[in-house]
């Protein structure tokens, strides 16, 4: 998720990591800070979804959805290529 704001970035990545179920085959790695910070006056916070199959994951990133905070925007990635 990224934000012009760091502090709403952070808070709003901490929101949505405790909305996200805890659940056997499902674990959660952050939030934390993106190795690139700030891109173009933009703070990004990372979140990872480790999910034992597809299903979990769907179920997972749904609880995410509506997921509504001023001026922060929250992008999903299945199977990233990268995280930078």
């Amino acid at each position: 998720m990224d934000g012009t704001s760091e502090r709403k970035v952070m808070e709003a990545s901490l929101a949505l990591s405790g909305r996200l179920p805890v659940r056997e085959g499902i674990r959660i790695l952050g939030p934390s800070p993106a190795p690139l910070l700030r891109i173009r006056n933009r703070y990004r916070w990372h979140l990872l979804v480790l999910a034992r199959n597809h299903a979990l994951l769907a179920s997972a990133l749904s609880a995410a959805r509506g997921m509504d905070a001023a001026g922060i925007r929250v992008t999903t990635r299945i199977d990233p290529v990268q995280l930078l």
